[in-house]
Protein backbone atom coordinates (compact mmCIF):
# COMPACT_ATOMS: atom_id res chain seq x y z
CA UNK A 1 0.00 0.00 0.00
CA UNK A 2 0.63 3.79 -0.46
CA UNK A 3 1.34 6.55 1.49
CA UNK A 4 3.11 9.73 1.39
CA UNK A 5 3.78 11.90 4.69
CA UNK A 6 4.13 16.11 4.69
CA UNK A 7 7.00 16.90 6.34
CA UNK A 8 8.05 19.84 4.20
CA UNK A 9 6.59 22.34 7.21
CA UNK A 10 8.57 24.89 8.32
CA UNK A 11 7.37 24.55 12.58
CA UNK A 12 7.28 28.39 13.17
CA UNK A 13 4.78 26.50 16.11
CA UNK A 14 8.01 24.41 17.58
CA UNK A 15 10.46 27.42 17.35
CA UNK A 16 13.21 28.14 18.20
CA UNK A 17 13.63 24.46 17.93
CA UNK A 18 13.25 24.58 14.31
CA UNK A 19 15.02 27.31 13.53
CA UNK A 20 18.27 24.75 13.10
CA UNK A 21 16.11 21.42 13.10
CA UNK A 22 13.50 20.67 10.47
CA UNK A 23 10.24 20.06 12.42
CA UNK A 24 10.30 16.05 11.48
CA UNK A 25 13.29 15.60 12.96
CA UNK A 26 12.37 16.94 16.49
CA UNK A 27 12.32 14.34 18.85
CA UNK A 28 9.53 12.70 21.21
CA UNK A 29 10.88 10.06 23.49
CA UNK A 30 13.87 9.72 22.08
CA UNK A 31 12.43 8.99 18.08
CA UNK A 32 12.27 11.63 15.55
CA UNK A 33 8.50 12.36 14.64
CA UNK A 34 9.52 11.32 11.06
CA UNK A 35 10.66 8.00 12.31
CA UNK A 36 7.47 7.29 14.48
CA UNK A 37 5.31 8.14 11.56
CA UNK A 38 7.52 5.95 9.25
CA UNK A 39 7.22 3.35 12.14
CA UNK A 40 3.31 3.50 12.40
CA UNK A 41 3.18 2.95 8.23
CA UNK A 42 5.91 0.45 8.12
CA UNK A 43 3.73 -1.62 10.96
CA UNK A 44 0.26 -0.77 9.00
CA UNK A 45 1.95 -2.70 5.94
CA UNK A 46 2.21 0.71 4.07
CA UNK A 47 5.66 -0.43 1.74
CA UNK A 48 5.78 2.62 -0.79
CA UNK A 49 6.04 5.95 0.86
CA UNK A 50 6.94 9.67 -0.27
CA UNK A 51 7.91 12.22 2.08
CA UNK A 52 7.86 16.19 1.12
CA UNK A 53 10.65 18.04 2.63
CA UNK A 54 11.85 21.90 2.27
CA UNK A 55 12.79 23.48 5.69
CA UNK A 56 16.34 22.10 6.12
CA UNK A 57 16.14 19.55 3.52
CA UNK A 58 19.54 18.19 3.54
CA UNK A 59 19.03 17.16 7.47
CA UNK A 60 15.60 15.24 6.53
CA UNK A 61 16.85 13.80 3.61
CA UNK A 62 20.23 12.03 5.24
CA UNK A 63 17.59 10.90 7.66
CA UNK A 64 15.75 9.23 4.98
CA UNK A 65 18.83 7.91 3.60
CA UNK A 66 19.68 6.33 6.76
CA UNK A 67 16.42 4.96 7.43
CA UNK A 68 15.77 3.35 4.03
CA UNK A 69 19.42 1.47 4.63
CA UNK A 70 17.90 0.09 7.71
CA UNK A 71 14.71 -1.03 6.73
CA UNK A 72 15.43 -2.35 2.88
CA UNK A 73 11.81 -3.90 2.95
CA UNK A 74 10.30 -0.26 2.67
CA UNK A 75 10.22 2.00 -0.50
CA UNK A 76 11.10 5.61 0.05
CA UNK A 77 10.99 8.42 -2.63
CA UNK A 78 11.69 12.02 -1.65
CA UNK A 79 9.61 14.63 -3.25
CA UNK A 80 12.00 18.20 -2.11
CA UNK A 81 10.34 21.35 -2.78
CA UNK A 82 11.86 24.31 -4.40
CA UNK A 83 9.16 26.76 -2.37
CA UNK A 84 6.40 25.79 -0.32
CA UNK A 85 3.57 24.06 -2.03
CA UNK A 86 0.59 23.98 1.02
CA UNK A 87 -0.80 21.20 1.36
CA UNK A 88 -2.46 20.32 -1.82
CA UNK A 89 0.82 21.22 -3.70
CA UNK A 90 2.11 19.32 -1.75
CA UNK A 91 0.56 16.01 -2.22
CA UNK A 92 -0.19 16.85 -6.13
CA UNK A 93 3.71 17.09 -6.38
CA UNK A 94 4.35 13.60 -4.43
CA UNK A 95 2.00 11.65 -6.25
CA UNK A 96 3.36 12.45 -9.83
CA UNK A 97 6.29 9.88 -8.57
CA UNK A 98 3.37 7.10 -7.83
CA UNK A 99 1.85 7.15 -11.34
CA UNK A 100 -0.71 4.92 -10.01
CA UNK A 101 -4.73 5.17 -9.49
CA UNK A 102 -4.54 3.25 -6.20
CA UNK A 103 -5.71 5.16 -3.16
CA UNK A 104 -3.32 7.00 -1.07
CA UNK A 105 -2.98 7.59 2.44
CA UNK A 106 -1.38 10.93 3.38
CA UNK A 107 -0.37 11.85 6.83
CA UNK A 108 1.11 14.67 8.75
CA UNK A 109 4.32 14.03 10.40
CA UNK A 110 3.29 16.51 13.36
CA UNK A 111 0.58 13.82 14.17
CA UNK A 112 0.81 11.34 16.77
CA UNK A 113 -2.06 8.96 16.87
CA UNK A 114 -3.83 5.44 17.57
CA UNK A 115 -5.67 5.07 14.67
CA UNK A 116 -5.76 1.81 12.93
CA UNK A 117 -4.52 2.74 9.50
CA UNK A 118 -5.15 -0.95 7.97
CA UNK A 119 -8.87 -0.50 9.30
CA UNK A 120 -8.93 3.14 7.82
CA UNK A 121 -7.83 2.27 4.58
CA UNK A 122 -10.15 -1.05 4.42
CA UNK A 123 -13.37 1.37 5.01
CA UNK A 124 -12.39 3.63 2.56
CA UNK A 125 -12.23 1.07 -0.29
CA UNK A 126 -15.46 -0.21 0.71
CA UNK A 127 -17.52 3.15 1.05
CA UNK A 128 -16.54 4.25 -2.63
CA UNK A 129 -15.65 8.00 -1.09
CA UNK A 130 -13.11 9.77 -3.15
CA UNK A 131 -11.82 10.73 -0.08
CA UNK A 132 -12.02 9.84 3.66
CA UNK A 133 -11.15 11.72 6.27
CA UNK A 134 -9.96 11.32 9.85
CA UNK A 135 -12.10 13.34 11.77
CA UNK A 136 -12.89 13.91 15.97
CA UNK A 137 -15.14 15.74 18.16
CA UNK A 138 -13.03 17.82 20.05
CA UNK A 139 -12.46 22.13 19.47
CA UNK A 140 -10.82 23.60 16.42
CA UNK A 141 -10.53 26.78 14.95
CA UNK A 142 -11.54 25.29 11.57
CA UNK A 143 -14.37 22.81 11.84
CA UNK A 144 -15.51 21.21 8.86
CA UNK A 145 -19.10 20.12 8.41
CA UNK A 146 -21.02 16.60 7.97
CA UNK A 147 -24.02 15.61 8.10
CA UNK A 148 -25.81 12.64 9.19
CA UNK A 149 -24.57 9.83 6.85
CA UNK A 150 -20.80 11.41 7.20
CA UNK A 151 -20.52 13.23 4.09
CA UNK A 152 -18.72 16.00 3.87
CA UNK A 153 -20.96 19.82 3.19
CA UNK A 154 -18.87 22.50 4.39
CA UNK A 155 -16.80 24.19 6.57
CA UNK A 156 -16.78 27.21 9.08
CA UNK A 157 -14.49 30.24 8.31
CA UNK A 158 -12.53 31.37 11.48
CA UNK A 159 -12.13 35.09 10.34
CA UNK A 160 -15.50 35.70 9.69
CA UNK A 161 -17.08 32.91 11.89
CA UNK A 162 -19.96 32.17 8.74
CA UNK A 163 -20.81 28.54 7.66
CA UNK A 164 -20.24 27.54 4.02
CA UNK A 165 -22.97 24.70 2.95
CA UNK A 166 -21.37 23.61 -0.39
CA UNK A 167 -23.64 20.83 -0.93
CA UNK A 168 -27.12 19.78 0.31
CA UNK A 169 -26.49 17.69 3.54
CA UNK A 170 -28.95 14.70 4.93
CA UNK A 171 -30.28 15.32 8.39
CA UNK A 172 -28.54 17.23 11.17
CA UNK A 173 -24.75 18.74 10.64
CA UNK A 174 -22.44 18.82 13.10
CA UNK A 175 -18.72 20.40 13.06
CA UNK A 176 -16.28 17.59 12.92
CA UNK A 177 -12.00 18.11 13.66
CA UNK A 178 -10.01 17.02 10.85
CA UNK A 179 -6.85 14.75 11.97
CA UNK A 180 -4.18 15.19 9.67
CA UNK A 181 -4.72 12.11 8.07
CA UNK A 182 -6.72 11.09 4.92
CA UNK A 183 -6.91 8.75 2.06
CA UNK A 184 -7.53 9.97 -1.33
CA UNK A 185 -8.06 9.38 -4.83
CA UNK A 186 -4.84 10.54 -6.84
CA UNK A 187 -7.24 11.70 -9.31
CA UNK A 188 -8.34 14.73 -7.44
CA UNK A 189 -5.47 15.79 -7.30
CA UNK A 190 -3.61 15.21 -10.55
CA UNK A 191 -6.29 17.32 -12.71
CA UNK A 192 -6.05 20.15 -10.22
CA UNK A 193 -4.97 22.77 -12.23
CA UNK A 194 -2.86 24.86 -9.67
CA UNK A 195 0.35 23.85 -8.28
CA UNK A 196 0.08 25.96 -4.67
CA UNK A 197 -3.28 25.49 -2.91
CA UNK A 198 -4.76 23.52 0.38
CA UNK A 199 -6.02 20.34 0.18
CA UNK A 200 -9.08 21.05 2.28
CA UNK A 201 -10.30 23.29 -0.91
CA UNK A 202 -9.94 20.45 -3.61
CA UNK A 203 -12.48 18.46 -0.75
CA UNK A 204 -14.88 21.42 -0.64
CA UNK A 205 -14.47 21.98 -4.45
CA UNK A 206 -15.31 18.09 -5.15
CA UNK A 207 -18.18 18.10 -2.44
CA UNK A 208 -20.18 20.36 -4.29
CA UNK A 209 -19.44 18.86 -7.33
CA UNK A 210 -21.48 15.79 -6.20
CA UNK A 211 -18.18 13.54 -5.33
CA UNK A 212 -18.00 11.85 -1.76
CA UNK A 213 -15.65 12.76 0.54
CA UNK A 214 -16.35 11.39 3.73
CA UNK A 215 -15.86 11.88 7.15
CA UNK A 216 -13.79 8.36 9.15
CA UNK A 217 -14.60 9.13 12.72
CA UNK A 218 -11.99 8.70 15.41
CA UNK A 219 -13.34 9.26 18.93
CA UNK A 220 -11.76 7.83 21.76
CA UNK A 221 -8.41 7.50 19.90
CA UNK A 222 -4.94 8.59 21.22
CA UNK A 223 -4.44 11.46 18.75
CA UNK A 224 -2.06 15.14 19.31
CA UNK A 225 -1.15 17.45 16.91
CA UNK A 226 2.65 17.69 18.06
CA UNK A 227 3.36 20.96 16.51
CA UNK A 228 4.37 23.20 19.87
CA UNK A 229 6.52 22.44 22.26
CA UNK A 230 3.67 21.74 25.04
CA UNK A 231 2.10 19.46 22.85
CA UNK A 232 5.45 17.83 22.44
CA UNK A 233 5.17 17.73 26.40
CA UNK A 234 2.14 16.61 27.12
CA UNK A 235 2.98 13.68 24.86
CA UNK A 236 6.52 12.78 26.48
CA UNK A 237 4.17 12.50 30.11
CA UNK A 238 1.36 10.47 28.60
CA UNK A 239 3.79 8.06 27.60
CA UNK A 240 5.78 7.73 31.02
CA UNK A 241 2.14 7.51 32.72
CA UNK A 242 1.40 4.20 29.56
CA UNK A 243 -1.71 6.44 28.28
CA UNK A 244 -0.08 6.18 24.79
CA UNK A 245 3.37 4.74 22.98
CA UNK A 246 5.63 5.41 20.32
Amino acid sequence: MKALILAAGIGSRLAPLTDTLPKALVQIGGKTLLQIVLDRLSYWKFDEIIINIFHHADQVKRFIEKYAEQNPKITIKISREEHLLDTGGGIKKMLNFLRSDEPVLVHNVDIISGIDLQEFYQNHCRSGATTSLAVQKRPSSRPLLFDETLHLCGRLHPKTGNYTIVTKPTGHVSEFSFCGIQIIDPKLFLTYPADKFYSIDVYLKAAAAGQLIRGHVCDNIYWKDVGTVQAIQQVEADIERGITSI
